[in-house]
């Protein structure tokens, strides 16, 4: 999770800063050190059970949503404002840090709300998954006591089972908006 985190924080700063919403820098600070006040409340693998760290991290990936949403907004605009100096190449670099931003927030949507969180899927709860992967439907095929890690939730496409449909329409849906947006703005349709 701090690796994601940490590489949306990089994505945000190193974006191309012409047209960016004015006070963006609070966000990347504000998720770097919520995320330093989780790795100290928790150190290691997240395996400890705690409404307080649940909350703080579910703020976390709300505060990285919000942040993400901004600058899609700031983007949109500039391309429909045809704001005279922002480039092409500036509205494609960040139409792409937005969207693999998004890939990167969603998955930590999915991470954190399968079966309670991860300290709960540490903890071995009861709690059902709410989202399916390929493993589940092939239990004979991977080690005992499989459960997902944060990868899983990264890279597995067939999240949108069950109760996920919602956001990976989201996911899917805004990114392909995205790039009709940028590239209606390059063509200047």
């Amino acid at each position: 999770m701090a690796t994601a985190v940490l590489t949306a924080v990089a994505l945000q700063v190193v974006v191309p800063h012409r047209g960016r919403v004015p006070g963006w820098w609070v966000f990347p600070i504000l998720e770097v050190v919520m995320l330093v006040v989780l790795i100290i409340r928790d150190p290691g693998r997240i395996d400890r059970r705690s409404e307080a760290l649940r909350l703080l991290t579910i703020l976390l990936i709300a505060v990285m949503t919000a942040s993400n949403m901004f600058a899609a907004f700031a983007l949109v605009y500039d391309i429909l404002a045809t704001v005279p100096g922002i480039t092409w190449s500036v509205l494609l670099g960040r139409g792409a840090a937005i969207w693999f931003t998004n890939v990167i927030v969603f998955s930590l949507w999915y991470w954190e709300l399968d079966r309670g969180g991860p300290a709960e899927r540490a903890a071995r709860s009861s709690v059902r998954p709410s989202f399916f992967f390929p493993e589940h439907a092939t239990p004979e095929l991977v080690p005992v006591g499989w459960t997902p890690g944060y990868p899983d939730y990264l890279l597995d496409r067939g999240i949108a089972e069950r109760h996920g449909a919602w956001l990976a329409g989201s996911r899917h849906e805004r990114p392909a908006l995205t790039t009709v947006v940028v590239a209606g703005g390059w063509v200047r349709l």
